[in-house]
């Protein structure tokens, strides 16, 4: 009985194994365009200002900013490792309308696998001259600083991810729009943004929560504070139905849904100087307070406060001020603390972690809210 022969030589199962073996190649570019990917996605978190080395040699003359008028009391220019502007603003930002939310996370979740945004992610709200936009936590952790316009006023939106502050200033200042970028200092762990001007000398230093310049030609100059929410998504378009957001599409390659502060928030230590510390035995340096301006002051109240107060509805009505507590969200957002008038204007208030508002006015005392 005759065996048919492979005139070529090669078994079949020799030919299958040349055949895999063949494309070790086309593994291995597979493997190059995956870490490739990764590096894209990751470089930019490890550059940020919570993966930047404090240590980094920056001194203060590195920045070419005029300080020599900086306002007694106002703190320590400290800086952060990163140049000025690493950390880019944003400007006029692309924005969609919430009531596209729906559609264009159908379409990320069938490409990409992900949602553009959820009920439970932060925004920071504004409701201005009858325009309400949303300004997504999880863009302004690697970009910090929003120049936009809003019902017609120019508005900066500040977020300062080491002491998670959210706050909302007018541009127009002194008679002048001014256009904010990141200094690449702090100040007691906070932001410090600067104004673009034709060279660092002449710019001025903005404290986020001082509220105010605090060198250069506009030392001592205040800020207007613009009455905002930080809340999460889901609450913020169920009040505010017609309101827009900002788009994904930022001009960098970023993954915004990766938080580069998260491991931040869970060890609770701080990464650079502060001073004055908050007095031993009190809260815990990063416990969250909300601070609502009252004349020329401040009352300020601690979140568990508003949460047990606030009980299972969640909200309470107290002096005139309506408090809503936000809790923890299914994507592990912090909570969060939206305080109105009666007629439901928002206040104006910032909430942050209690050792950042206590360094900058260190005469605040906790207040209760009673019974």
């Amino acid at each position: 009985m005759s065996t048919e022969q492979d005139n070529s030589g090669t078994s079949p199962e020799q030919g299958r194994t040349l055949e895999v073996g063949g494309l070790w190649w086309l593994w291995l570019l597979v493997i190059v365009a995956m870490l490739a990917m990764l590096i894209r996605i990751l470089l930019p978190v490890a550059q940020q200002g919570l993966g930047s080395d404090p240590a980094q040699v920056l001194s203060l003359d590195d920045y070419g900013y005029d300080t020599a008028n900086q306002l007694p009391g106002s703190g320590v220019l400290t800086p952060s490792g990163l140049k000025r502007d690493q950390i880019r603003a944003l400007s006029a930002p692309p924005v969609v309308a919430g009531s596209e939310v729906p559609a264009i996370n159908k379409q990320e979740r069938r490409l990409y696998h992900r949602k553009f945004i959820v009920s439970g992610d932060r925004v920071v709200g504004v409701s201005l001259n009858g325009e309400e936009r949303a300004y997504q936590i999880n863009i302004l952790n690697y970009h910090e600083i929003v120049n936009d316009e809003l019902g017609g006023v120019p508005i900066a939106i500040v977020y300062s991810p080491l002491c998670d502050a959210a706050t909302v200033f007018r541009r127009d200042v002194s008679g002048n729009t001014l256009e904010f970028g990141s200094s690449g200092l702090l100040i007691n762990s906070n932001i410090v943004m600067y104004d673009r001007q034709d060279s660092p000398s002449q710019s001025s230093l903005w404290s986020q929560l001082q509220l105010r310049s605090v060198a250069g030609p506009k030392a001592g100059t205040d800020l207007q504070l613009v009455p905002s929410a930080l809340t999460h998504w889901g609450d913020w378009v169920a009040a505010h139905p017609q309101t827009t957001l900002m788009a994904r599409e930022t001009g960098e390659p970023r993954d915004y849904n990766t938080n580069p502060y998260l491991r931040y928030f869970e060890m609770g230590e701080l990464r650079f100087p502060v001073e004055p510390l908050p007095p031993a035995g009190g809260m815990a340096l990063m416990d969250r307070v909300i601070a609502i301006r009252s004349g020329d002051g401040w009352n300020v109240y601690s979140f568990d406060n508003v949460k047990e107060k606030a009980g299972e509805s969640g909200a309470f009505g107290w002096q005139g001020m309506q408090f809503s507590y936000i809790p923890y969200s299914n994507t592990l957002d912090p909570p969060g603390v939206v305080v109105t008038d009666d007629a439901g204007n928002y206040l104006d208030s910032i909430s942050t972690f209690w050792f950042a508002w206590y360094a900058m006015h260190p005469d605040s005392v906790i207040s209760s809210l009673g019974d």
